[in-house]
């Protein structure tokens, strides 16, 4: 704002009071665009435990040695995963490989809409 002699003093503090209007609404967007990325990441490594979990249940279906193979082959949280198999284990029947990890919201502010979600995966194998 100009005033009549010509002088922008009072415009002077406009944008700060416009970054400390806007700022926080910058960094809640962007950390929600981080938690999705991190709940992403946390899909695949469930779709990649569920797989290594049927692969191990193809030759062994024994529960302790899927889980330790769902485990085992991601950085997922041991205490968050459950591995559960339903189905026959004799030769030639079909087995479901049923991986479940809890998610834990990661980020502050924005964490705890995804604390709690349930990620699972589901795989049909034949044991051998």
């Amino acid at each position: 704002m100009v005033d009549r002699r010509g002088d922008h003093r009072l415009d002077r503090g406009q944008a700060t009071v416009e970054a400390v209007v806007v700022l926080p609404v910058i960094v809640v967007v962007l950390l929600a665009l981080v938690q999705v990325g991190l709940v992403l990441r946390d899909h695949v490594a469930v779709t990649t435990a569920a797989r290594a979990a049927a692969r191990v249940a193809v030759v062994d279906p024994d529960t302790a040695a899927v889980r330790r193979a769902a485990v085992g082959s991601t950085g997922l949280r041991s205490d968050r995963v459950s591995v559960s198999l339903e189905g026959d284990a004799s030769p030639g029947s079909l087995v479901t490989v049923r991986v479940r990890y809890r998610e834990a919201g990661a980020l502050p502010l924005v964490g705890r809409l995804v604390d709690g979600l349930v990620l699972e995966e589901r795989v049909v194998v034949m044991v051998e």
